[in-house]
């Protein structure tokens, strides 16, 4: 992060896990072709750059069945116009299995990249933000020096946050994102807390730490989907994600460098 000529940067993080468990498997080729292809395309066709998170059984699959979608993300890849992101060879909750095997499915998942794409990422992904005491460490020893983190847990932990807010949970279920409006109103002027999503931490014991949060990336996703939110009836418009990103703007300007407004299934775009 380049903070010396108050440059501002907004990085997203599309996820591919093809077991999306909505996700029929006979459609498994379709939304490689017309949602991943589709991204690619995208960066292909214009100046930007994006970081692109897949499981190491999506690479799969794309090496079995789309392997021209394949030899675009690794020609992206190798022009350093998309990051590449690793995480469990299956898009697993490390928080629910041991320890001992969730290192090997971490490390499976890099070799996977490794066979497909010629790459070892070292920026990781905490599958559905799952957490346990070891999880930086188990990330650590496979080789990650960065970690992708759940900013809206995190700042619910802080008890002025869930007293202010309302909200006496953790991020549980996909309803209660529609409610975390109320923490992003509460932290809108607070440096404090607005630092935790503007930079990079660091943990313990050294690994990297990137904060995203639903308060930006559901909404972002709904629009994506042109689908309704749970609890509206209109569409969210294109001014209204302008609108948040206007917003964030100035919050960056005032507590770092940089927000990571989505990581999300590549599946619903």
């Amino acid at each position: 992060m380049d903070t010396r000529h108050n440059k501002q940067y907004m990085m997203f993080l599309p996820h591919a896990n093809i077991q999306y468990s909505q996700l029929h498997p006979t459609k498994r080729v379709w939304v490689i072709k017309n949602s991943y292809e589709k991204i690619f395309d995208l960066v292909m066709e214009n100046d930007f750059k994006i970081a692109f998170e897949s499981s190491g059984e999506t690479l799969k699959c794309m090496a079995e069945n789309c392997k021209e979608v394949l030899a675009k993300l690794k020609k992206l890849i190798f022009e350093k116009k998309i990051e590449l992101v690793a995480s469990p060879y299956t898009h697993i909750m490390l928080a629910n299995i041991d320890p001992e095997i969730g290192l090997k499915t971490l490390k499976h998942g890099l070799d996977t990249c490794e066979k497909y794409l010629g790459v070892r990422p070292n920026v990781g992904f905490n599958p559905e933000c799952s957490w346990a005491d070891y999880i930086p460490e188990i990330f650590k020893e496979a080789g990650f020096d960065t970690l992708i983190m759940d900013g809206d847990s995190f700042l619910l932990s802080f008890e002025e946050i869930r007293h202010a807010a309302g909200l006496n949970y953790d991020v549980m279920s996909h309803s209660n994102k529609n409610k975390l409006f109320k923490v992003e109103e509460y932290i809108q002027d607070k440096t404090d807390y607005l630092k935790y999503l503007t930079n990079p931490s660091v943990c313990d014991n050294g690994i990297k730490m990137i904060f995203r949060s639903d308060f930006m990336a559901n909404p972002i996703s709904w629009y994506l989907m042109g689908a309704t939110e749970e609890e509206r009836k209109e569409k969210i418009t294109l001014n209204e994600i302008k609108k948040m990103f206007t917003n964030w703007k100035e919050r960056i300007k005032k507590s770092g460098s940089f927000i990571l407004p989505l990581v999300d299934d590549a599946e619903y775009i």
